[in-house]
């Protein structure tokens, strides 16, 4: 965790930097969340403006900022598994989700219930336009999600792994467990291989992963819901994901299990090695396998749920809010 000093310090930043935001955001990383979080508002015409602020706080940071900032209504959002300690931050200090009298909403992975949460995980943030409001939208996200484009399917190759580190080992087990098989192209800092991913794609995953027949990406830690970008790159790109994390069921009411390759964490994955070798050198039998729906029929429908939920709880938050300070 950062010092309490450097955390003090850019919260003070932030404040200055974010001084007549109508939409504010606190031990933040990235600008992914941020953009959406603002773009989501503004087009569901959520009400607030400089004087009457929705802030949003995350877990990158000392908890304070919460208690401080005179936001109208307060969001605490994390894409993290609150539930161990990774890469130096101390994740468990959130994992109550901050539900207390400083904050108004919490979001994140976990399956619970509570008036004061919402599951919404991050895997949504880069594949759903915040500005998509219509049923026929959604459905239209989840076509593509669920139906990968045929065209040049006998054109790709064999298997990538696009990660800049492994905290569990699992990343090269599944490496080690292909490499017999063909080449596994790695496109990012972990095992690099290829400077491909940067030079001839930019630097954009989705078209990189576009290449392959299969993509190795299981998550950082394991825990119930905690599903990230990770397997939503490879459904997106066409790949076939081999998949470890959120006890081996992701998304249940989203994704099909049949449709991804679901890795066996300290234990027998000779099953999974024989289907990837045969679906690599069977032509048909990876077209059968690819073309197969990967999104559940009812897919659209608990997607739009979410969008929904989040639309209705933060309206109510801030019209009450508004109307009680009038």
């Amino acid at each position: 965790m950062k010092s309490y000093l450097q955390t003090t310090y850019n919260y003070i930043k932030d404040q200055k930097q974010q001084s007549g935001e109508s939409v504010r955001f606190y031990n933040w990383i990235g600008e992914v969340g941020s953009f959406w979080f603002r773009k989501f508002i503004h087009s569901r015409k959520i009400p607030c403006d400089q004087n009457k602020a929705i802030a949003f706080f995350s877990v990158f940071g000392e908890k304070f900022p919460i208690s401080i900032d005179k936001a109208l209504v307060k969001v605490f959002f994390t894409g993290e598994n609150l539930h161990r300690n990774e890469f130096g931050f101390s994740y468990q200090n959130y994992s109550d989700y901050l539900q207390n009298k400083h904050l108004d909403l919490s979001l994140g992975f976990d399956y619970f219930k509570d008036d004061s949460y919402l599951r919404f995980p991050l895997w949504v943030l880069p594949f759903v336009d915040p500005e998509n409001t219509s049923d026929s939208e959604i459905r239209k996200i989840c076509d593509k999600l669920s139906n990968p484009d045929p065209d040049g399917i006998q054109l790709r190759r064999f298997c990538s792994l696009v990660s800049n580190h492994d905290p569990n080992g699992l990343r090269k087990e599944i490496y080690d467990s292909l490499i017999d098989i063909d080449e596994v192209s790695c496109g990012g800092r972990f095992m690099n291989n290829t400077n491909e991913l940067r030079q001839v794609f930019g630097d954009d995953k989705l078209c990189y992963l576009k290449q392959f027949k299969f993509n190795i990406c299981p998550e950082n830690s394991n825990a119930p819901g905690y599903v990230t970008e990770k397997l939503m790159e490879a459904v997106f790109s066409g790949a076939i994901p081999v998949y470890w994390g959120s006890d081996n069921d992701p998304e249940p009411d989203i994704l099909s299990r049949d449709a991804i390759i679901l890795w066996n964490k300290n234990g027998n994955n000779t099953e999974n090695v024989n289907l990837i070798h045969s679906l690599h050198k069977d032509s048909q039998l990876y077209k059968d396998f690819y073309v197969q729906p990967r999104l559940k029929p009812d897919a659209a429908g608990h997607l739009s749920e979410m969008l929904w939920n989040l639309e209705e709880k933060l309206m109510k938050l801030t019209t009450s809010k508004i109307s009680k300070i009038r």
